[in-house]
């Protein structure tokens, strides 16, 4: 189901953010990190804790808060990345006027940045549905044709 609402949201135009603003929102959450950055780097450098959190309402799988990401646990690990990327992604957008089609997108470039892809710097692990779709994006944004 995450699966078909997110490439919903995000194919369906609903973007209020340019493609060059996330990715550079995308540079910022990565400068200075080395090419081995994780999930967990960016989430230091965004000075926020990640809160494994089981009892959020129904349709929620995290928030985030000034200081806290709360975040439903999974099994699989790519899913796990995949959410704490969505609730960063959510706080790098705070103070920015934005839909949740943009924090998805800032989502999946977090997951694999322009920079990283033309540098031949694997993804960080979301699930394979996941990175097809930032591939998608980076094609049809001619932002691949750079990298």
């Amino acid at each position: 189901m995450l699966q078909s609402v997110v490439t919903s949201e995000v194919t369906a135009g609903l973007s209020l953010l340019s493609d060059q603003e996330i990715e550079a929102i995308a540079v910022d959450a990565w400068q200075g990190l080395s090419d081995v950055g994780d999930v967990d780097d960016l989430v230091r450098r965004r000075e926020v804790e990640v809160v494994p959190e089981r009892n959020l309402p129904d349709g929620f799988d995290g928030l985030a808060l000034p200081h806290k990401l709360l975040v439903r646990p999974s099994r699989i690990r790519g899913l796990w990345v995949l959410r704490v990327l969505h609730e960063l992604a959510h706080h790098w957008l705070a103070s920015r006027f934005h839909t949740h089609a943009d924090a998805w997108r800032l989502t999946l470039a977090l997951a694999w940045p322009a920079f990283r892809v033309r540098r031949g710097l694997r993804s960080l692990e979301i699930p394979e549905w996941a990175l097809t779709l930032r591939v998608l994006i980076l094609e049809e944004s001619r932002v691949i044709s750079a990298a």
